[in-house]
């Protein structure tokens, strides 16, 4: 996919975000900060969520909220988890 393509599809922002808010999730992981898990979320459902709701694929919203689900009740009730987080 082109550069031109990205943007005429409306997918510019969404990877502009993606491409920014991940590797900053990453690193607050990494430094566990009393937050991070809070923060990674967010990022995870915005990634998920914010193309299905803003284009005409609301069908497929319940499907997109599968992985981060699953994802978010693994950061937080994981018992590997709470460990590392100190929580």
């Amino acid at each position: 996919m082109g550069y031109d393509e990205i943007w005429r599809n409306g997918l510019g922002v969404h990877l502009i975000l993606i491409g920014s808010l991940f590797p900053i999730s990453a690193i607050l992981i990494l430094k566990k900060w009393q937050y991070c898990r809070q923060f990674y979320a967010l990022v995870i459902l915005g990634t998920f969520i914010i193309p299905n709701v803003n284009g005409d694929s609301f069908i497929y919203l319940p499907f997109a909220l599968i992985m981060p689900c699953l994802l978010i009740a693994y950061l937080f009730k994981y018992g590997k988890a709470k460990v590392y987080f100190g929580t």
